[in-house]
């Protein structure tokens, strides 16, 4: 949850369409909702134009163990991670199962430095 400079909380939602490779476009939605009124506000979105390169899906399943990984961006005011303190840049959570196929840890490892930086909720 946000506030504006006014002090009224909003909810922010950002979606993409699809990880475009390099050169191809994706559709980037938008959403922002508040339980109040909030006249004549306007909301701003800054995408830099270059992002850190990142380590491949398969060299952060190489480094947390596992045979499953998602890209993710944490909330740096999420509360429902367990990784703390909460990665600035952009992590991969590699899925790591059991000899029975149950999925029993997520190791987070930064995508930019491949450094493992905690453990959250395994990803069903």
């Amino acid at each position: 949850m946000r506030t504006t400079p006014l002090g009224i909380p909003i909810e922010v939602d950002l979606s993409i369409s699809n990880a475009p490779a390099l050169g191809e476009t994706a559709e980037i939605t938008c959403t922002i909702a508040s339980v109040f009124d909030a006249p004549n506000t306007s909301a701003q979105i800054i995408l830099t134009d270059e992002l850190p390169p990142i380590i491949t899906k398969e060299e952060a399943m190489a480094i947390g163990g596992g045979t499953r990984a998602e890209l993710i961006y944490y909330d740096p005011e999420s509360t429902l991670s367990l990784t703390n303190p909460i990665p600035e840049n952009p992590c991969w959570a590699v899925s790591v199962y059991d000899d029975e196929g149950w999925n029993i840890d997520a190791i987070v490892v930064d995508a930019v430095t491949g450094e493992i930086v905690g453990h959250d909720i395994p990803i069903p």
